[in-house]
């Protein structure tokens, strides 16, 4: 378990059963803004990796909000000759017309579709043009292609037997087609609505053996092809994706692959291409050798991957201005896997036959039912507004916000391996002045199983309209809650945060001293706001994680927590390490971070620094106050006595106790002045009981058992 640290000073142990302790804070008067963008667009995030249509399909897309995205097919599938070699040019059918496109569809292609060894790349990016100038219908153009699905994990596969040609040479080669299938896109008129991506990275490594991994790979894409990209496809997956060790994504990782890809766009050509995240999420293998799963189609094992797309699209909505689209790699029916694998799913489908069609032919299957990774979308089917302004200082809480019309929505995930108790701080008042008349609350658990038999249901999704604003939630590990807080009236945003990222001129710097980023045409106010540095790391497990680090000549606290898991399963760590700023050290124009290891060894694979200002000062505080450690005693009450010590006053204002159904059973105010308390005489019945203590900016929970 990492150490949980908010602002550098210590939370809460876990000790006594008591949760880990998180604030949220937020605000729905407070509209946020990425770069350029507030409204969230659902077809960039609520995806089906599938492109087909049927009765029970078009049904789940209308009832889930839900567009179909990716299908196998292209340019070069349909060039009905051998890979290689392509029709004659033709004369443009319709020259001047422009082409309408199918909005979200990406077309991708195998590579043994499309590349051979020495192919003329010249020639495929002719024939690529041509074919949907000329064989695809006016709307039915896909938005985005992608040439090849993943070619550089096939790239040996390539190499002519004997030839000593090298992966790199293949690599180079395929590029090459990604580049010239971009141009002439590009340079055809009627095709401006066609955007070309690349290259479908399956195993973003980038740090493997001293980020040659990167040099090797996505870098030299990004040299070759990337003037004629629109954008870069990577797929981020937990477990693992082709080749590589089973390890997260999740948190950190995931962080630190898409900084380095912006950072070296923008150093090339002074601006961030976008992200097309064409396929994400989770890959789990169980086993029958410990019989944990059974074999053929489970639910247990299929519903893990609904973790990983939660946890990774909390990362993918805070880029939106930087982002074409992302796809869940949640399949339909796949019918092609089912009949030739022994009558069983694909372990994606969305849909599956209903058992009493299981284990025979496809043909024969008249019902259908959802799978467990229906959960995804029957936790984010309503999630759409303009974004609001939400803040915590743990990492590893991730969170969201929007406003649409009379609600509010609020979501929170938990990326942690620990229970977490999240102290919900609306400063605008709720109670008081919102006319608040509904909370719903929407929970998504996911369990591993990690033993033959275990009681434990693989998933629990539930929707409750709870009885009064919550003031706390609790959040196991991997669950995901969306809180909806239903008004009287439309909610008015009367106040903007806009967030902008900078970037510097290095990348894959090596740790042996200290060292400088320098960010220029940095824009700030007088309004306040929040400000952070994003400092990606790749180091060995034995180095360290936390440097120091100035910013303007001022030091600044670095945190020892950061999103996701320790990585301890990885080879190397490479994460994101986000480091909180005052926003007062920001200056106009010309900001200087320095970062300054004790121990030589890694690199430094980007420094970003964003920036968040208020258009109007808010009284809305986010840097934790120092909280007063609690220790509760005896926790097993065998007599009448409870002790509570406070090692501050002025912290709490409030003492409840709790039965399991959240009925108050004990209630008491504190006084300023008050350090410990003694209650005798409890007499409630024997049972488990939560005592609460609350303050302004102050919130804990224990748990205690009467006996």
């Amino acid at each position: 378990m990492k150490r949980i640290l908010l602002g550098g000073a210590l939370l809460l142990a876990i000790v006594n059963g008591a949760s880990a302790q998180t604030k949220v804070t937020f605000s729905p008067k407070i509209q946020r803004h990425l770069g350029d963008v507030s409204e969230i667009d659902r077809a960039k995030y609520f995806n089906l990796h599938s492109t087909k249509s049927d009765t029970e399909l078009d049904q789940f897309y209308e009832d889930y909000n839900v567009m179909k995205t990716r299908g196998f097919w292209g340019a070069f599938s349909d060039s009905k000759t051998d890979p290689g070699v392509f029709p004659p040019e033709e004369a443009h059918l319709n020259p001047g017309i422009e082409r309408q496109v199918v909005k979200n569809y990406i077309q991708t292609e195998h590579p043994k579709t499309t590349y051979v060894y020495n192919i003329d790349a010249v020639e495929a990016g002719r024939w690529a043009a041509q074919y949907y100038m000329n064989k695809v219908s006016n709307g039915s153009v896909a938005e985005f292609y992608e040439p090849m699905n993943e070619p550089f994990v096939h790239a040996w596969e390539f190499i002519p037997e004997g030839s000593g040609v090298t992966q790199t040479t293949i690599k180079e080669q395929m590029s090459e087609v990604f580049s010239e299938v971009g141009k002439a896109v590009h340079a055809t008129p009627e095709l401006k609505n066609m955007k070309i991506i690349g290259y479908s990275s399956a195993w973003p490594e980038m740090e493997k053996s001293d980020f040659s991994h990167w040099d090797d790979n996505q870098k030299l894409f990004m040299d070759i092809a990337g003037e004629n990209m629109d954008g870069f496809a990577t797929h981020l997956y937990d477990g693992t994706n082709v080749t590589g060790s089973p390890v997260q994504r999740s948190g950190s990782n995931s962080e630190a692959v898409l900084d380095l890809i912006e950072t070296y766009s923008w150093i090339k050509w002074g601006t961030v291409k976008p992200h097309a995240l064409s396929e994400y999420g989770g890959i789990f293998k169980g086993t029958d050798e410990g019989g944990i799963y059974p074999a053929g189609w489970d639910d247990g094992k299929a519903v893990q991957s609904v973790r990983s797309n939660n946890h990774l699209l909390f990362n993918f909505l805070n880029r939106e201005n930087d982002l074409l689209i992302s796809v869940p790699f949640n399949t339909d029916k796949s019918e092609w896997h089912y009949n030739n694998n022994g009558y069983t799913p694909y372990g994606a489908v969305t849909l599956r036959p209903t058992d009493e069609y299981m284990g025979k032919p496809i043909t024969n299957a008249t019902e259908w039912m959802y799978t467990p990774k229906i959960t995804f979308y029957d936790l984010w089917k309503d999630f759409e507004g303009k974004r609001a302004l939400v803040k915590t200082m743990n990492p590893d809480i991730q969170t969201h916000a929007l406003v649409d019309g009379n609600r509010f929505q609020l979501a929170l995930n938990n990326l942690g391996d620990e229970e977490e108790n999240i102290y919900l701080d609306n400063f605008d008042g709720f109670n008081i002045a919102g006319g608040l008349s509904q909370v719903v609350k929407k929970s998504l658990k996911i369990y591993w199983i990690e033993k033959a038999g275990d009681p434990i249901k693989p998933h629990e999704y539930s929707e409750t309209t709870l009885s009064e604003n919550p003031t706390n939630v609790i959040l196991l590990p991997g669950e995901t809650v969306i809180l909806e807080y239903y008004f009287n009236n439309t909610l008015e945003q009367d106040n903007h945060i806009r967030t902008s990222k900078y970037y510097c001129e290095n990348h894959i710097v090596q740790i042996d001293g200290e060292k400088s980023f320098t960010f220029n045409n940095v824009e700030t106010n007088l309004n306040g706001g929040y400000a952070y540095i994003r400092m990606s790391i790749g180091r060995t497990h034995d180095k360290r994680k936390k440097p120091s680090v100035t910013l303007n000549g001022s030091n600044v606290t670095v945190p020892d927590n950061w999103a996701g898991y320790d990585q301890e399963a990885r080879e190397t760590f490479f994460g994101m390490i986000e480091i909180p700023v005052p926003i007062d050290l920001i200056a106009e124009g010309e900001n200087v971070v320095t970062i300054n290891f004790s121990d030589n060894g890694g690199q430094i694979s980007s420094v970003v620094l964003q920036v968040d200002l208020l258009d109007e000062q808010s009284n809305v505080k986010v840097d934790e106050d120092k909280l007063s450690k609690v220790t509760i005693y005896p926790t097993v009450l065998t007599h009448n006595t409870l002790n509570i010590n406070m090692s501050r006053n002025g912290v709490f204002n409030q003492l409840d106790i709790l039965s399991l159904n959240g009925s108050i059973v004990y209630s008491q105010t504190i006084n300023n002045d008050d350090t410990k308390l003694t209650l005798t005489n409890i007499n409630f019945p024997k049972g488990l009981y939560i005592v609460r203590l609350k303050g302004v900016r102050a919130f804990y929970t224990n748990k205690i058992i009467l006996q």
